[in-house]
């Protein structure tokens, strides 16, 4: 399952990606650790945007903020 979009607002969007069977592993680089979930929450009036990627179980394997 690709990129889905969850909201898309005038002030904010926000994208959900889950793999499904079909899909190769996402595998983090930093930790080894495969990602089950990400998501993607920009605010569209600024640009800054916040990608969080979860294991299984619902643990955060890294979290960015990027500021524009």
């Amino acid at each position: 399952m690709p990129w889905r979009d969850q909201t898309d607002t005038d002030s904010v969007h926000v994208s959900v990606f889950c793999g499904g069977e079909d899909d190769e592993p996402r595998i983090d680089r930093s930790s080894g650790r495969e990602v089950f979930s990400e998501f993607i929450v920009q605010d569209k009036e600024t640009g800054d945007h916040v990608h969080v990627g979860l294991d299984e179980y619902g643990d955060t394997i890294f979290e960015t903020h990027v500021k524009r």
